[in-house]
């Protein structure tokens, strides 16, 4: 018995899904946005187009990030099928078996989260292994610092370069050269085809001048078709015909952006914006500190009060006093924390970011994007 020919349908590229994207959930409950084909094929050969030195069919890509986040997806996966490259596909995150795999398999391109690069540039006997092979790493998910920058190519020889992206933009939207300036701190210039615009906090329609901080805005023809059966959320999101990121950042004289924090983490105490992403760069400037995460919890006379929550480094008898008289004069009065919680762990995503509504979950109305560099939330 013959069965029925499946009904036939003609692809519309830029309208139908491909995937289902589910945003990481770090403030919220995790929106599915639609992605289409032609979304994600567009920003795979933007990533091929920005790697300018890439050689199709000889390069060979480490794939350690996991292809069902965005990042992995577009940054690894697509992005090597795009340049007819060889994958090398590892299970799970083992510092020593990925310089082993480096050594053996010889590896010219490796995409990953500071977190990642950190492990490797303070692995014991780093210099043990050959690392020649790889020519260019990517740094997403979480800001890099400028000094792992520095040192894991000094130990490494490999070129570090920053992005940054989003699940909504499939997810690239911008990445540092890799043949020309790369800013340490900066997420880069927009990849071919893409326009970054900054919008002033207040006032959605009003666009800044360079310099000037306001909520990053994305075009492009990465962009997703919408959030999955949420008309209102995708109304928001892409209101005035570019998508909103929800981002708070700034563009240069040059074109690069820097992005400054989350809008929705943005904490409003006594008046004054404090950006916790400044707070936990300084309170990590401490030589005992492994780790912190500054957020706003609702204060009757402030509005909102810095919470901070430290992890310090093992073995450490940081206190809370000790803490204090370090960040005295290298934080302004108003961004001074209220409150300072040690912990032993931080929740953290797969793809190593701090999952802020796990601290502080009773925060109302919180957005829940996910916040990329390079690729996507």
């Amino acid at each position: 018995m013959s069965l029925p020919a499946p009904p036939s349908r003609r692809l519309q590229p830029r309208a139908d899904p491909a995937v289902l994207q589910y945003t990481g959930g770090t403030t919220g409950v995790p929106k599915g946005t639609v992605l289409t084909h032609a979304g994600l094929y567009a920003n795979a050969i933007q990533c091929r187009r920005w790697f300018t030195g890439a050689e199709p069919g000889r390069e060979r890509v480490l794939a350690v990030l996991p292809f069902f986040h965005v990042f992995g997806m577009t940054g690894v996966m697509n992005f090597a099928l795009a340049l007819g490259a060889e994958l090398i596909l590892l299970p799970r995150v083992d510092v020593r078996e990925i310089l082993e795999i480096i050594q053996r398999k010889r590896p010219t391109i490796f995409s990953g989260v500071p977190r990642l690069f950190q492990a490797i540039a303070a692995f014991p006997h780093l210099n043990r292994y050959d690392l020649s092979s790889l020519r260019l790493c990517v740094s997403g998910g979480v800001s890099l610092p400028p000094l792992l920058l520095e040192r894991f190519q000094q130990l490494t020889g490999a070129y570090l370069a920053e992005g940054y992206g989003l699940t909504e933009a499939s997810p690239v939207v911008t990445c540092n050269p890799f043949s020309g300036l790369n800013k340490p701190g900066s997420a880069g210039l927009p990849l071919p085809g893409t326009l970054v615009e900054i919008v002033a906090l207040d006032d959605r329609r009003t666009l800044l001048s360079q310099g000037r901080i306001g909520e990053v805005c994305v075009s492009g023809p990465q962009l997703m078709a919408g959030y999955w059966q949420d008309a209102p959320a995708t109304a928001q999101a892409m209101d005035g015909g570019h998508l909103h990121t929800g981002d708070i950042g700034f563009l240069d004289a040059g074109g690069y952006l820097y992005i400054v924090d989350r809008l929705k983490d943005l904490i409003v105490t006594g008046g004054q914006h404090v950006y916790p992403r400044t707070v936990e760069a300084v309170i990590k400037q401490h030589p005992q500190v492994a780790d912190a995460a500054a957020v706003g919890e609702p204060d009757p006379v402030r509005g909102q009060a810095i919470r901070a929550f430290v992890v310090p480094q093992p073995g450490s008898a940081l206190s809370e006093s000790e803490l204090r008289a370090f960040l005295a004069h290298r934080l302004s009065r108003f961004e001074q924390p209220q409150r300072i919680e040690f912990r032993t762990t931080l929740p953290t995503l797969t793809i190593g970011k701090i999952l802020k509504r796990a601290l502080i979950p009773e925060r109302p109305g919180d957005d829940d994007r996910e916040v990329n560099r390079p690729a996507g939330r």
